[in-house]
């Protein structure tokens, strides 16, 4: 709506009109389904907050007598169409008469009257403390809404200066006299406080945006320090600085700084489980594990699983060091080297070092995947070295809860299939290890053999040797 100076009218621009209207009527229907939503959306009772969380009410009944309760009106008012009624029915019947004047203002007290009550619905959203639990996650959704937030609040500092003319009459900061109107001056001065007050929000915001995008990044940084600080207290040396480096590294890279274990042990017992069920669902398909267990038998070994991570070239069991974990192998490739010279490859979904759930059991020497063992006192010790080929993700099971395990699994090793099973698996390790052992001992024989023809030769030489130069052999030969 134009107000045509020359011709003393008022006249509708359509084509911008219709833009303004479709815009207009977007943000009304977005206003519309807010409450329809509400009408469905639970809500925590407030007597049941003394104690605990409180309790999520679900029921449509409730949920609505809730909302009728409170801002229901608020947004009702909020909803209807009221400019695009005046804009579209109103004023083109009111043009070239006495009464446009009349329906442009009504269409402006319809826009203020609608404008309060949604900004006082949405300036509770941005600052998060909306009841309704609607929070903005990402930062830069943040950033966005905190922008239009500011140029909202001067748009309406701007309304306020046109509304009293202070563009045009007033003197501050100008050539002319100052003004000796009071009500003028403060007003001024309200205004360039909340200016430099918004724009300090608007810098704290971007603050606090920028900081929400490199905070793990920050973290990470933290930890480095940490880390960097206790190897200066320690004076570890220069390669050994570097490998913890490298360590430390990986296992960022690998968990990405969350402490997994925290973060199961805050969650409901059930979803714990789930959740654990999910990670370890390999467990089933490697080794003693893939026999005829329980659920209830595979969570109570699912707890006692804890993450790894190796780099390449680490060394997991070394030639006549304990034993003392079991290595379920969930990335990565290792190499098993025994005394014999015995090289096994191990993969994902394998074990390593599961011959000692079997010695907690029986305390008896055994031979599994990749490590020969024999009982020294109390320990398992180990002949064969065991390193990474590549970095290597595994879940391990301490001595001590390999212990645990055993107790939890005895009625099942019980079981003589399962036993069976077992001894076929050992079987099948033992033909793997098998071949490498007679290419090995062939290898021997061929150097016994020919070491045993190159003596026998030699013999043969030095005799012709000294019968040739001794006397009773001249004499015959003469």
């Amino acid at each position: 709506m134009l107000w045509i100076q020359d011709k003393k009218c008022t006249y509708i621009n359509y084509p911008l009109t219709t833009t303004i209207v479709v815009l207009r009527s977007l943000t009304d229907f977005v206003y519309l389904l807010n409450i329809l939503l509400r009408f469905r959306l639970a809500y925590l009772d407030p007597e049941s907050t003394e104690l605990g969380a409180g309790e999520l009410v679900k029921h449509p009944k409730k949920i609505a007598k809730n909302y009728m309760r409170g801002w229901f009106l608020i947004d009702l008012l909020n909803a209807p169409p009221l400019p695009q009624i005046i804009v579209l029915l109103v004023l083109p019947g009111e043009l070239g008469s006495s009464g446009a004047n009349y329906a442009k203002n009504l269409l402006r007290t319809a826009v203020v009257v609608q404008y309060v009550p949604r900004l006082w619905r949405f300036l509770p959203l941005v600052i998060g403390r909306a009841e309704s639990g609607f929070t903005f996650q990402t930062a830069w959704a943040n950033l966005v809404i905190n922008f239009l937030t500011f140029v909202l609040s001067g748009h309406v500092m701007g309304a306020c200066w046109y509304l009293f003319g202070l563009q045009q009459i007033s003197t501050l900061a100008g050539n002319q006299e100052p003004s000796y109107f009071v009500w003028e001056v403060l007003f001024t001065m309200l205004i360039v406080g909340l200016g430099l007050l918004l724009f300090a929000f608007l810098i704290g915001n971007m603050q606090n945006f920028l900081q929400a995008l490199g905070q793990r990044r920050l973290e990470m940084f933290l930890r480095r320090r940490d880390v960097e600080q206790w190897m200066n207290h320690r004076r570890l040396p220069p390669e050994l600085r570097r490998t913890v480096k490298e360590a430390e590294r990986h296992n960022w890279a690998a968990t990405r700084g969350v402490n997994e274990e925290a973060l199961l042990e805050n969650l409901p017992e059930d979803l714990r489980r789930e959740v654990r069920r999910h990670l370890f669902r390999f467990l089933k398909e490697v080794g003693i594990f893939n026999m005829e267990i329980h659920d209830n038998e595979l969570d109570a070994i699912y707890e006692k699983l804890k993450q790894r991570t190796y780099k390449k070239g680490s060394e997991i069991f070394c030639t006549g060091g304990v034993v003392d974990k079991m290595v379920l192998i969930v990335r990565g490739k290792l190499k098993s080297t025994g005394e014999d010279g015995t090289v096994i490859t191990l993969s994902q979904g394998q074990v390593c070092g599961d011959e000692l759930l079997t010695w907690c059991r029986q305390h008896a020497s055994s031979l599994s995947k990749g490590i020969q063992v024999t009982e020294m006192g109390q320990r398992l010790i180990s002949r064969r070295t065991v390193k990474c080929l590549t970095q290597v993700e595994v879940f391990l099971l301490r001595e001590v809860d390999l212990k645990d395990v055993d107790s939890i699994l005895a009625g099942c090793l019980r079981n003589p299939l399962v036993q069976d099973a077992i001894r076929k698996a050992s079987l099948v390790k033992k033909i793997k290890v098998a071949p490498q052992k007679i290419q090995l001992r062939g290898v021997a024989n061929r150097r016994e053999t020919r070491g045993k023809e190159t003596s026998s030769s030699t013999a043969t030489w030095v005799g012709k040797a000294v019968n040739r130069r001794s006397p009773i052999n001249q004499a015959a030969n003469k």
